[in-house]
């Protein structure tokens, strides 16, 4: 009697692991791949699976390539959503017939991918031009660390305004107002900086990047360049 019992309890749990297996393999199998037409039929119907996960998923390819290079996610109006909701709107403008004209050899991921970087270089672009517009630094912010200021940067004004910002920002607090004063008001190239701090140039140069985006030039843009 209790083999019996021990017998009908194996197959029992045997029974039930078999199920719990069969119910992941099902759940863990891959949807269908879909077309490229049925993909964008998807996007023109507003179907939101599609949408998630083939046009930003496909969008997100390109933004990483970019966002690794230029760290695009701490720039304003560059995250992903930004970018991606941009590119959406201008295929739906169309509905979408940019997705179709591109050579059979080509996959829409391809194409799509390609779009999309082109619209993050066009959003950089214009990233770039709108701050030297408002704030005339003199020097492209992309170009590495170490090339100088201009002279015409170095006024009155603008050396003062470094000054308020190391005053009432900063405290006076070394070495962020060092390197701000070092490298916007003396001239001298973030190496340089480096080498009377002690420190790797590329700490410096971190450093000075994170001041400059997430301080500096908001500073300048109300108080400097206002007009």
């Amino acid at each position: 009697m209790k083999v019996v019992t021990v017998f009908f309890m194996l197959v029992f749990h045997f029974f039930v692991f078999f199920l719990k297996f069969a119910s992941n393999f099902v759940t863990a199998m891959p949807n269908r791949i879909l077309t490229d037409q049925e993909i964008i039929q998807g996007f023109r119907s507003g179907d939101n699976q599609i949408t998630r996960d083939y046009f930003y998923g496909y969008c997100q390819i390109a933004y990483l390539i970019y966002d690794n290079r230029y760290q695009l996610s701490r720039k304003p109006g560059l995250d992903f959503y930004s970018l991606a909701h941009k590119y959406y709107l201008d295929l739906l403008l169309h509905d979408f017939v940019q997705l179709e004209d591109h050579s059979a050899r080509v996959s829409l991921k391809t194409w799509m991918v390609k779009g999309f970087l082109f619209v993050i270089w066009e959003a950089i672009r214009e990233y770039n031009r709108e701050f030297r517009n408002q704030i005339d630094l003199g020097f492209d912010f992309e170009m590495k660390m170490d090339s100088k200021p201009s002279e015409a940067n170095n006024s009155e004004e603008f050396n003062q305004s470094i000054e308020e910002i190391c005053m009432t920002i900063y405290r006076n607090v070394d070495p962020e107002c060092f390197i701000l004063r070092k490298i916007l008001i003396e001239g001298y190239k973030a190496k340089e900086v480096a080498e009377m701090l002690r420190i790797s140039p590329s700490a410096v140069s971190q450093r000075y990047r994170k001041m400059r985006d997430e301080v500096v030039l908001p500073y300048l843009k109300t108080h400097l360049y206002a007009a």
